[in-house]
């Protein structure tokens, strides 16, 4: 009886030891990682020497009720020179990446067993994108794309990478390329001429651990040079200003042809007196005149043109005096030195010195 007993308890202890989960199970050789692309998880499960290459591996996907969501059974053996496991286990569009982190993987290999956060073994890919919050448009621009392993850190070599602009609904490719050794990638481009306000630089970049894509808030700005001028620097009641002004393109230094522009006047106390709107002719270049009244407001008036479109326009300012002309007084007074002033002469000869 007593041997009976012995004999039993040595069995309980060696099914439990076989039982009981195994916290080296597979980390021997590698280490447990994951992938989510189109649906599936792309699993690699290192093996360590205890197990055969060619193994039977049960892998569930549990919810974090620990429902069953997806379950791959199989026999699986590992590729040539590689000591680990690469099983897909279609999950399905219907779960997202973001939920599916907070699932679990179950892993069972004969009488090994391991259980692991999701969010733990996941590879995900991760872009970064540098480059300026505002642009001219129509220029030349760049920017440095970065790829790497959001667990281990390491460059995503190879990677496909495409840049666009996006305004709303719309969008236009700017650059597309690979990322060298380093996980990088210089991009340069050119800006859309006639964009304005703000925008998105998206960045997308395939790698083998899925596809990501960034964006960036970027504004495209109208950076015009415009020169205003009057035609003189003060005017009188009744006369007139002849106004000029002459838009060239900041990038190009081309001349700002056919675009919206507004010349107006403010009187001293900030009352618009004169408002026209036009275009530029083909060499950038529009003009007003604008008679004041016989009784105006005197004191500083700003003279302001308006290029461009409400939302993405280019101001310039001038201030010019309204006022009366007045002669200036002055006196002269002259003093006399020398030896005629000595002698209280109150005249020189002529061919004499005054000072």
């Amino acid at each position: 009886m007593k041997a009976f007993i012995l004999f039993t308890l040595a069995c309980l202890a060696n099914l439990a030891h076989a039982a009981a989960p195994s916290q080296q199970l597979f980390a021997a050789d590698g280490q447990l990682a994951a992938v989510y692309r189109d649906g599936a998880l792309h699993v690699t499960v290192p093996f360590d020497g205890r197990t055969s290459r060619p193994a039977k591996l049960d892998l569930e996907v549990l919810d974090p009720n620990d429902k069953p969501v997806a379950h791959r059974t199989g026999t699986f053996a590992a590729g040539r020179g590689r000591s680990s496991w690469n099983v897909i286990v279609p999950v399905g569009k219907a779960v997202s990446l973001e939920d599916l982190a907070w699932h679990r993987l179950k892993i069972d290999a004969g009488n090994r067993s391991k259980i692991v956060s999701i969010s733990e073994i996941l590879r995900l890919p991760v872009v970064r994108l540098f480059a300026q919050r505002s642009y001219a448009a129509g220029s030349h621009a760049s920017a440095r794309i970065i790829a790497t392993n959001s667990k281990t850190g390491r460059p995503l070599r190879g990677s496909v990478v495409r840049i666009e602009l996006v305004d709303g609904k719309r969008s236009a490719n700017l650059f597309a390329g690979r990322t060298d050794a380093l996980g990088t990638v210089r991009a340069e481009f050119r800006l859309p001429k006639d964009s304005f306000g703000p925008r998105q630089l998206r960045v997308t970049a395939v790698t083998h651990l899925g596809a990501v894509t960034a964006d960036q808030p970027v504004r495209l700005e109208r950076r015009d040079r415009i020169l205003l001028t009057t035609d003189k620097p003060i005017y009188q009641p009744g006369q007139t200003m002849h106004l000029r002004a002459l838009a060239l393109d900041g990038p190009t230094r081309e001349a700002a042809g056919d675009q919206s522009i507004v010349l107006e006047v403010e009187d001293a106390k900030g009352n618009k007196v004169f408002r026209q709107r036009g275009r530029t002719d083909r060499f950038g270049i529009a003009s007003a005149d604008f008679e004041l009244a016989d009784e105006v407001n005197f004191g500083p008036y700003h003279v302001r043109v308006i290029l461009g479109e409400e939302g993405a326009t280019t101001i310039q300012e001038k201030t010019v005096t309204v006022d009366r002309y007045t002669l200036p007084k002055f006196k002269i007074e002259v003093e006399l030195e020398g030896d005629a002033a000595k002698q209280g002469a109150t005249y020189y000869a002529p061919g004499e010195p005054a000072m």
